[in-house]
């Protein structure tokens, strides 16, 4: 499939479908992995963040970023949940050794925060709620220092043995 570009990249299709998703969406089964100016990036959807073996594909490639794009959004009274999200989101990070970036709808209320974290769970930027608005940052892609080291060395031994 061409791309708008007329790049024949493959576009990535949202793979943990659920809810109104069942019925509107048809499942995709690429791995969502680009080279970027020399840079590997994941791309992962919405639901998907509360599925670690989505993320942990991106690791075996070695990704260096992850986007993540949401539409999670709902009522008030679910203000917990962007808790419960965001906690997933450094979880991803730091699990799989990565920057991960996050990005949602502007619509109110929001349930996931738009923000950047990296590979050791910091978050390095994080948008306002429930309104529009920019982040920015600029990331250094740098040999991993001891703890990340640490962290690779254990899950690259933990997927030798799987």
């Amino acid at each position: 499939m061409l791309t708008p570009d007329n790049d024949d990249s493959e576009i990535y299709h949202k793979r943990a479908l659920w809810g109104w998703d069942v019925d509107n969406f048809k499942k995709g089964n690429d791995l969502g992995i680009y080279n970027i100016d020399g840079i590997k990036v994941g791309v992962r959807i919405c639901y998907e963040v509360r599925f670690p073996e989505y993320f942990r594909e991106l690791f075996r490639n070695k990704v260096d970023l992850c986007l993540i794009s949401f539409t999670d959004v709902g009522l008030p009274e679910q203000k917990e949940k962007i808790n419960i999200i965001q906690s997933h989101l450094v979880s991803r990070a730091v699990e799989n050794v990565m920057y991960v970036l996050s990005s949602n709808s502007t619509s109110n209320y929001q349930l996931a925060p738009s923000c950047l974290i990296d590979p050791d769970g910091n978050i390095l930027e994080k948008a306002q709620l429930n309104e529009e608005s920019l982040i920015s940052s600029e990331i250094e892609f740098i040999e991993p220092h001891f703890g990340r080291k640490g962290r690779i060395a254990n899950s690259e031994g933990l997927l030798l043995t799987n």
